[in-house]
């Protein structure tokens, strides 16, 4: 299991192609977060500036539908994005596990359109969008 000084790692929640994504907990205030981080065997120059280019613009974006960025880590050739943990699930996992109405699908759809759309004002384009 993944380990990071000042954190105590819950479980993972994500493993991409480049990213595994962690809820931990800060042990220093015990504030909630998520942490993404790149894998090590994509510390490549290019990966590298285009992770730090994530994180500045991720830091910049304060909308409700959007979770806060806090800081970027080095950690151990490890590069680490931490991330507010507004307690959520992902979508797969809610809608594996809860039956939706009508009216329940179009509210959810709606927040997240309403967080993409307010991205694509800002002139971002996020590429990766998963369940």
């Amino acid at each position: 299991m993944f380990e990071l000084p000042g954190y105590k790692i819950q479980e993972k929640l994500f493993e991409g192609t480049n990213t595994r994504v962690y809820r931990a907990l800060q042990i220093e205030n015990t504030k909630r977060v998520i942490l993404k981080v790149l894998k090590a065997e994509y510390i490549g120059d290019e990966h590298f500036i285009r992770y730090q280019h994530e994180f500045e613009i991720s830091k910049n974006l304060q909308y409700e539908e959007i979770c806060k960025t806090c800081e970027l880590l080095h950690n151990q050739q490890q590069l680490i994005i931490v991330q507010q943990d507004i307690g959520g699930q992902s979508l797969k996992q809610l809608i594996s596990s809860y039956q939706f109405g009508m009216e329940e699908i179009f509210e959810l759809t709606t927040k997240i359109c309403n967080g993409l759309a307010r991205i694509h004002a800002s002139n971002i384009i996020h590429q990766d969008i998963n369940p």
